[in-house]
């Protein structure tokens, strides 16, 4: 009987301390799989950081490049025409010029009613960011912000400068896509 009573408290020890092994063990995979996990979401993100940064970057660029064109410094048609041929041309939904007094002067626009543009020309932009940025000589590229029709969209803006001096702004507007 002594004998039988033993035998069931070594089985059952044994059988404890083999639980506690395995229960371990699985505690030790399941961490080392969730910190795999973690490193390849952190590896994921670094890529796709790096990649929308150099998209920014090539847009800015974009933009650069179209504010050195000596048309954006006037009134006319040929300048919306410009800016009409760079919205069907390249990424950006969306172009505007904007004075040194905060005045927009242009726009051109995928989907812009005539209605719309000729409330939008004329209106006040000096308290944005990126107006204020590009009139302080500097390209800006917004965080994402949710635009009045609703898309979220990026601005890069970019000064204008005629003899040295900043006289307006370009900005471009891209839609952030899912």
């Amino acid at each position: 009987m002594k004998l039988r009573r033993t035998f069931a408290v070594v089985i059952a020890v044994i059988a404890i301390v083999l639980g506690l092994a395995v229960v371990s063990g699985f505690q030790l995979y399941d961490e080392a799989v969730s910190e795999r996990e973690q490193q390849s979401v952190d590896t994921a993100a670094t890529a796709a950081a790096a990649q929308v940064d150099s998209v920014l970057a090539e847009r800015a660029r974009t933009i650069e490049l179209a504010a050195t064109d000596p048309v954006m410094l006037t009134q006319s048609r040929q300048r919306r025409a410009t800016l009409r041929r760079l919205v069907t041309q390249t990424p950006f939904q969306g172009l505007s010029v904007i004075r040194a007094n905060g005045t927009m002067t242009a726009i051109e626009s995928e989907g812009l009613s005539a209605d719309r543009r000729a409330a939008v020309i004329g209106g006040d932009f000096s308290d944005r960011t990126y107006v204020q940025q590009a009139l302080a000589g500097q390209t800006h590229v917004s965080e994402p912000i949710e635009a009045e029709t609703g898309n979220l969209i990026v601005t890069i803006a970019t000064p204008i400068r005629a003899n040295g001096s900043v006289v307006a702004v370009l900005s471009g507007a891209v839609h952030v896509r899912d």
